[in-house]
């Protein structure tokens, strides 16, 4: 998916009786509208802080965002997903025997979009764990 520089941008608000939250911005490109999220949005719908996402770019355990000519992040459900997979992975207590090393690998092999390697090894992984 590419962003093109020269979009619009809609941004729209919405206040339930518990809570209000921005909806995330939507990005049309050709005939098709991609929502995309700011770094705080996805921290937020994680439940992380906005460093930790920022984080987890850096170790390369979510694909590289694209970003706006001002620099900005702009996130999507791809990276919601990798977000929440990586967390889910990360949050076993006992890893012994290796197994965070490989759980990290699979995050990362997800990251680059190498989808058939990611289940080739997180079936390694199961095998290991059983």
């Amino acid at each position: 998916m590419r962003i093109i520089k020269k979009l619009h941008y809609q941004k729209a608000s919405i206040k339930t009786p518990d809570f209000y939250f921005d909806l995330p911005l939507k990005v049309k490109e050709g005939d098709d509208i991609i929502e995309t999220y700011k770094t705080s949005e996805v921290a937020k719908i994680i439940g992380i802080h906005p460093n930790t996402v920022r984080l987890y770019e850096d170790l390369k355990l979510i694909p590289k965002p694209d970003r706006l000519p001002n620099g900005y992040r702009v996130f999507n459900k791809l990276h919601i997903d990798h977000l929440k997979l990586a967390r889910t992975a990360l949050q076993v207590e006992v890893l012994q025997n290796g197994l965070r090393k490989q759980a990290v690998t699979i995050i990362k092999v997800a990251a680059l979009k190498e989808y058939s390697k990611a289940i080739e090894l997180t079936e390694k992984y199961i095998e290991s764990i059983q």
